[in-house]
């Protein structure tokens, strides 16, 4: 439910899913979100739907128009590696 918020977009019901790409809803409602993502090109693996393919990752939340400090971007460099 928090990604809903943080998208600030209309996500249809049907495409929300659990972690790991369970479905977490029971019966009938369960048969017809899958009916409806199998419907719009989403594949399964089993009871799963096939993650490695389909799963969208957002971006971090930030305030609208805000930008990243420099000190942000500095730290998300990655570290250079200490031999072992």
């Amino acid at each position: 439910a928090w990604a809903l918020r943080a998208a600030h977009v209309a996500i249809p019901w049907h495409r929300v899913v659990g972690v790991g790409g369970h479905i977490k809803l029971r019966g009938a409602t369960a048969m017809e979100q899958r009916l409806r993502l199998e419907n719009e090109g989403i594949t399964f693996r089993g009871r799963r739907i096939h993650m490695r393919l389909h799963e969208f990752r957002f971006e971090a939340a930030r305030p609208k128009g805000a930008r990243p400090s420099a000190k942000n971007i500095l730290q998300r460099r990655p570290r250079p590696r200490r031999p072992h």
